[in-house]
């Protein structure tokens, strides 16, 4: 099984023309069924979910690492998200979306992350999202792409007062994740796997 599981993750996905030409992301059902790729701009003017990663690098202190998103980001700009977030593009697994992001937007290369949750939630009233979150532990350097404002490592005890007393200052799904995190009540609809 172990095998199966390695060869499917690493396996090459043709992608069809179009994806290529315009970027495609994963469209799927509520159950987190593939049902096609969707341009992006279609994809957010609709109800159609579609998948999305997220990851937490942790340090071997336990701190989070925590991204301030770009001002140019079109939503939630200047806010602090988690570690990485994206969405799936057609043709790609979750965990390979995972590696290629964690080494787009933070310079993270040849590093293992163990998926920790797969869950959907509405981001926002066209936006919705089936994900999962991944982690990792990472202390070597860090070099953030352009996507980035700013990266910082907090400690969780930190974080759980900033999404007490001042939720805004972080992406509403960093806030639903850490609630999960953290065993409090949150909006995530969570795959029993």
């Amino acid at each position: 099984m172990p095998y199966e599981i390695e060869r499917r993750v690493n396996r090459k996905v043709r992608l069809p023309e179009e994806a290529i030409m315009k970027e495609l992301l994963s469209v799927v059902d509520e159950n987190d069924n593939l049902i096609k790729g969707e341009d992006r701009k279609a994809v957010h003017s609709s109800t159609l979910w579609h998948r999305g990663i997220h990851v937490f690098v942790f340090n071997s202190k336990g701190q989070l690492l925590v991204q301030l998103r770009s001002p140019i980001k079109d939503k939630y700009p200047n806010t602090y998200d988690c570690s990485v977030s994206a969405q799936v593009n057609f043709g790609e697994s979750y965990e390979q979306t995972a590696i290629r992001e964690l080494k787009e937007e933070l310079g993270i290369n040849n590093i293992d992350i163990k998926p920790v949750l797969h869950f959907r939630m509405p981001y926002g009233s066209q936006d919705y999202h089936v994900c999962k979150l991944f982690k990792c532990i990472y202390n070597r350097e860090i070099k953030p792409n352009e996507e980035v404002s700013e990266i910082k490592f907090f400690d969780m005890e930190e974080l759980k007062i900033i999404i007490n007393e001042n939720p805004r200052m972080l992406t509403p799904w960093f806030v639903e994740m850490l609630k999960w995190y953290f065993k409090m009540d949150n909006k995530l609809n969570i795959f029993e796997n």
